[in-house]
């Protein structure tokens, strides 16, 4: 595995809905390229903070990170500050 160094992260990219859970309707898709923003984390730097963790999945930013070519996956470096947010479970209120 690589290890991200500092205030990078390293994410796999989401082709699956149901991997992120993630449900983007038909009428929201523009083209095949729409979930280019969706990865999940899979490492990160040690001076990353704890809001971001590995299994989450985020948003980034359009056209950000540097892809790199991993055991015949295609995996993505961001620094933590393009996270633009972070898909959270949604919570029962009492």
């Amino acid at each position: 595995m690589i290890r991200p160094v500092a205030d990078k992260i390293l994410c796999r990219i989401v082709k699956d809905e149901a991997e992120s859970k993630i449900i983007i309707p038909d009428t929201v898709k523009k083209d095949a390229d729409d979930d280019k923003g969706h990865f999940i984390i899979i490492a990160k730097g040690e001076d990353v903070d704890d809001t971001l963790n590995v299994g989450d999945t985020v948003y980034m930013i359009p056209q950000g990170g540097i892809p790199v070519r991993y055991e015949d996956e295609i995996l993505v470096f961001f620094y933590a500050s393009q996270v633009l947010g972070v898909l959270e479970e949604k919570k029962e209120l009492n």
